[in-house]
């Protein structure tokens, strides 16, 4: 967890060096800091989350173009080159604009209840496009609140950011490396653990994820082995989709993005 104790650089230089710092995994993991690009991130930041905003950093010949995100006058606001903007960000083209944010906490304690319809565990997914597009799914389908198992990809990497387009400022996150913790402050809810051929098919119309706990795993190597542990003692079941074909799996998100949307459909009583 960062630690937060950086001192919050006010300064356009000192803004610039903490940026780039922040393409550091360890700075942006201890400082307290995080790092938003482009303006439809930053358009969703400053629409969800004003107050984590420190300081913006602009093109020098975008400017103009900041009234409409109605950033509060207090923020420390400066124009920036072209090449400058490049240098702060990770992306191979300049971003236009840069946020420089107060990282969000994610919780180590376990929420008690939670009031999406259903509860995302995300089980060290490590691959930041796939966490991010997941988040984005999840966000679209009504999901406020996602739980990170075990040392996964952090949701506030640049990249993730990028691909969730938003989703991380209207996500409450919360995370635990305990399979064994889960399973007993969820005990009565069902948890559906995802697995490519194994389980509960979730093509038949009558399974539903609804008040459910659904495990995502590592993109290489699934979910937790501590899962099939408890798949065998029931505390959790097995769901999977069909694939006629010969590949081994679905990528993750796509597997989220298919449970999400056809889960919601039916608990809305869509037609498919």
């Amino acid at each position: 967890m960062p630690s937060g104790n950086t001192e919050i650089p006010t300064s356009r230089k000192g803004i610039i060096q903490t940026l780039r710092r922040l393409q550091s995994r360890y700075f942006r993991r201890h400082s307290g800091f995080m790092l938003v690009e482009g303006w439809r991130c930053c358009r969703e930041a400053a629409r969800l989350c004003p107050e984590q905003i420190l300081a913006v950093l602009v093109d020098e010949e975008q400017e103009r173009d900041l009234d409409a995100l109605n950033i509060p006058s207090t923020i420390p606001t400066f124009t920036a080159s072209a090449k400058e903007l490049q240098q702060c960000g990770t992306t191979e083209h300049q971003p236009g604009i840069l946020f420089l944010m107060k990282r969000i906490v994610i919780r180590e304690e376990l929420p008690a209840q939670f009031t999406s319809w259903f509860l995302p565990v995300l089980d060290r997914v490590s691959d930041p496009g796939n966490l991010g597009t997941m988040l984005r799914t999840f966000w679209a389908v009504g999901i406020r609140e996602a739980i990170l198992l075990g040392t996964g990809c952090d949701p506030f990497n640049p990249k993730a950011i990028r691909a969730g387009m938003g989703a991380q400022f209207a996500i409450d996150f919360y995370t635990t490396g305990d399979v064994d913790a889960l399973t007993k402050a969820y005990r009565n809810h069902k948890i559906w653990v995802t697995h490519p051929r194994r389980g509960a098919n979730f093509a038949q119309p009558q399974c539903s994820i609804k008040d459910s706990l659904v495990v995502f795993g590592n993109e290489a190597h699934g979910v937790d082995p501590d899962w099939n542990l408890k798949v065998n003692v029931g505390a959790a079941e097995y769901l999977h989709i069909p694939m006629p074909g010969d590949a081994e799996s679905l990528n993750v998100a796509q597997v989220a993005t298919l449970l999400a949307c056809v889960g919601y459909w039916r608990k809305a009583n869509i037609e498919i």
